[in-house]
């Protein structure tokens, strides 16, 4: 509500060509995005963009930084050949204005890297990711958390080409950095121990896996609640693991708590609500309790 009266008052007193009319008009597509409104983002990001690209040129990095941020929202939205159009778009620009070695130039590396992960193009993904990482060392150093992140997404790649060894060795150097420069209870700290457990998963390694899972609960719990729906997928990973084990009853008891978050956060029609019912029936009929393995495949119809 602010922003938008900020926003009408400078429209009268200013007009529309006006800098700082213009950065209203950024600031509140950023307000948008931050709640999760991404259409309404995204209006404010063009309007911006029209704007900044008629009064202060294509060559300017406020303008690169505009199209940065539609192709943040498309990327969100799903739509990845939109935001690929808009991150090639401002990498050209920053290239020129800020040159190859600028922690910006790197960020937008690391946005098209993730749209050619999103899209199935590993070979691509992977090497934007490693033109970032070799920037961010160099500019950032190789304790920034921003340089972990990109660790993460190198880590990221190598695990859906199914190369787990690597995968891990990436992980573990990210784990690593956010463990001293973030600290031990960040959630962005427990999302890379979710990766590890996930890798350890994949590898066999049953016990390291479920380690990092538990651990990983712990930090999401305590930053987020009980019932937020990261936690309820920690839970179902960790349900996973004891599935694996041959623990039956501890599984099924991380698949209810799991099915009970999301229920009430996501609702009955989201799909990792049907895939944790399904997930209970499993472990129902595993126990031969016919019944109720029935009764919970039936509510995932």
């Amino acid at each position: 509500w602010y922003q938008r009266r900020v926003h009408g008052i400078r429209k009268t007193c200013l007009g529309e060509s006006d800098p700082i009319y213009v950065s209203t008009l950024n600031n509140i597509g950023l307000v948008f995005k931050n709640k999760g409104e991404y259409v309404q983002a995204l209006n404010f990001f063009l309007r911006c963009e029209v704007f900044r690209k008629t009064y202060l040129g294509q060559s300017n990095p406020e303008y690169a930084s505009t199209l940065n941020s539609i192709g943040n929202v498309y990327s969100i939205l799903g739509e990845y050949k939109k935001a690929l159009d808009f991150y090639l778009r401002c990498i050209e620009i920053r290239k020129t204005c800020l040159g190859e070695l600028h922690p910006e130039y790197a960020s937008t590396l690391n946005n098209i890297g993730s749209v050619y992960k999103n899209i199935g193009e590993y070979g691509k993904a992977l090497e934007y990711y490693l033109q970032c990482e070799a920037i961010r060392k160099s500019s950032l150093g190789d304790s920034h958390p921003d340089y972990a992140s990109t660790l993460s997404n190198i880590g990221s790649v190598y695990s859906e080409l199914k190369e787990f060894g690597k995968a891990l060795e990436y992980y573990l150097r990210c784990e690593g950095i956010l463990s001293t420069s973030l600290g031990e209870s960040h959630p962005t700290y427990a999302s890379t121990l979710n990766n590890l457990g996930n890798v350890y998963s994949h590898l066999g390694e049953y016990h390291k896996a479920l380690e990092n899972f538990t651990r990983c609960e712990a930090i999401l719990k305590t930053n987020l609640g009980d019932k937020h729906p990261e936690c309820a997928s920690t839970l179902n990973n960790i349900g996973n693991i004891y599935s694996q084990l041959g623990e039956s009853t501890k599984a099924l008891d991380c698949y209810l708590r799991c099915e009970a978050i999301i229920k009430t956060s996501l609702g009955e029609s989201h799909p990792e609500y049907v895939s944790a019912l399904n997930s209970i029936s499993g472990v129902y009929n595993k126990q031969k309790s016919y019944d109720k393995a029935r009764e919970f495949n039936n509510i995932a119809l």
